[in-house]
């Protein structure tokens, strides 16, 4: 009798520890920062080639001189008035929005972010005003993805426009915080909440 209660104890044991290790798995990997982003639609940015210039990734550049106008590093993408097509990220992502920036795609989200996204505008003038403004538009599809949730704050202007779809949207049971922004527009054509926490 000894020798069966033992052996449950071990089982229960067991199982305990691995519903802890499993936890802790799947905890270590919620805040996974991006280790690359694509950029334009196929252009992949790397800590190899951190640059975009020129519709190229490349090794080096200066953000805002000679055709860089973006720039990758630690799961953070620097804009700095970027003018071109979709985003994506298969982790964490935040966005750096400097300067006026504009994001175009015809049958793709404009940007797609698998894990948490967060936007962001850094620049501000003697005054404290905010200075940066973000444009997304996409002809056939939504607007903005993120599945962890979206986080968009101090933009002087965030406008998204859409054709289907909805515009800022979310995964399941996942926050959209959206917050110091001097204007904000978000239009659907479709028949889709322009933003939409699913879940």
């Amino acid at each position: 009798m000894k020798q069966k209660h033992r052996i449950f104890n071990m089982l229960l044991s067991l199982c305990m520890l691995a519903s802890l290790l499993s936890g802790m798995t799947i905890n270590a990997s919620a805040a996974e920062p991006a280790a690359t982003v694509t950029v334009n639609g196929n252009v992949t940015l790397s800590s190899d080639k951190p640059y975009y210039v020129n519709g190229e990734a490349a090794e080096n550049g200066e953000l805002g001189e000679n055709e860089c106008s973006a720039y990758f590093e630690n799961g953070t993408l620097h804009l700095k008035e970027y003018h071109g097509g979709a985003i994506r990220s298969s982790g964490d992502l935040t966005i750096k929005a400097n300067g006026y920036n504009v994001i175009e795609t015809k049958s793709d989200l404009a940007i797609t972010c698998l894990g948490a996204l967060t936007i962001d505008g850094p620049n501000r003038d003697d005054e404290g005003n905010r200075l940066d403004e973000l444009q997304v538009s996409s002809a056939e599809s939504g607007g903005i993805y993120g599945n962890k949730g979206i986080t968009v704050s101090g933009l002087y202007s965030f406008q998204v426009f859409c054709a289907d779809g909805s515009g800022l949207l979310s995964g399941p049971g996942k926050d959209i915080k959206v917050s110091d922004l001097h204007h904000m527009f978000v239009s659907c054509l479709g028949n889709n909440p322009a933003v939409y926490s699913s879940g």
